[in-house]
């Protein structure tokens, strides 16, 4: 797939990122070939946030479908998702408190799910 304008990005390794773009795209790239080493499917709008989780292989994703997605990143399969309700420009994991994920919409609260 021809990937469109980026929107988030996240590195995973010192040769690996994992980008999305504004068409809703999201693939693992190794960064020394510029090869696509897998996509994540789900997203149905442009993605605006993504963050991987400290210490486990999980990747949460957010966008203007207003849908959280937890990937793993070794199958890159959905493990969770939630409706938020409106569009996203913010995910991150919250390890220290149960491993929440914050999830912000623009000009918003901050909400903890």
């Amino acid at each position: 797939k021809d990937f469109g304008h980026i929107k988030a990005m996240v590195g995973v390794s010192s040769t690996e990122v994992i980008v999305g773009d504004v068409q809703g795209h999201l693939a693992r790239f190794d960064t020394t070939n510029m090869r696509t080493k897998g996509h994540f499917k789900g997203f149905a709008g442009g993605i605006r946030s993504l963050d991987l989780h400290p210490t486990q292989p999980l990747l949460v994703g957010g966008g203007l479908d207003r849908v959280v997605r937890v990937y793993n990143l070794q199958t890159r399969k959905l493990v969770s998702q939630l409706y938020v309700k409106q569009k996203l420009t913010s995910v991150k994991f919250c390890p220290k408190i149960d491993d929440q994920i914050v999830t912000a919409p623009k000009n918003k609260r901050v909400r903890m799910s």
